[in-house]
């Protein structure tokens, strides 16, 4: 595919189920720089982990969909602010399960993107609202195609 001019918005969220550490999911969606919702996602890792763990594998998941489709520059939303912090480089990441995972985004950002930028959102924010939704049920084809209004993204 030919190299994307536009920005992408990717909203990623990951779930640990009612347990901590929980069977981890993850889910989160794409949306263009015109706001259409062109890529959703949702995958059972089947494995246990903390939230943590599950939003690194969200955004890592996330981040490989956005170069295949071949998107150059990513606006990035997480709702963990921590992890924010901790790919933006305002933090260290200290927790050695998390550090090949943060290794890995910050990778994937620097070798496969031009320019990014991360924010983070309340859970109660409507990008966010749909991420998780993504991260907890397999009902992909209810979001593939919608279109959001300026006003709703960030």
């Amino acid at each position: 595919m030919g190299k994307k001019t536009e920005i992408a918005i990717l909203a990623t969220d990951g779930a640990t189920g009612r347990s901590h550490p929980g069977i981890m999911s993850i889910g989160g969606l794409i949306v263009s720089g015109e706001g259409d919702v062109t890529d959703v996602f949702h995958v059972p890792l089947n494995r246990r982990g903390t939230n943590y763990e599950a939003e690194y594998h969200a955004l890592i998941h996330g981040l490989e969909l956005a170069r295949e489709k071949g998107y150059k520059k990513i606006r990035i939303f997480v709702d963990i602010e921590v992890i924010c912090h901790q790919v933006n480089g305002d933090y260290a990441c200290h927790k050695p399960h998390l550090k090949p995972l943060h290794h890995r985004v910050m990778s994937i950002l620097k070798s496969d993107f031009d320019g990014f930028s991360m924010g983070w959102h309340k859970r109660s924010s409507f990008l966010a609202t749909k991420a998780d939704y993504m991260s907890k049920n397999n009902q992909l084809d209810k979001y593939l195609g919608l279109r959001f209004l300026r006003s709703q993204l960030p």
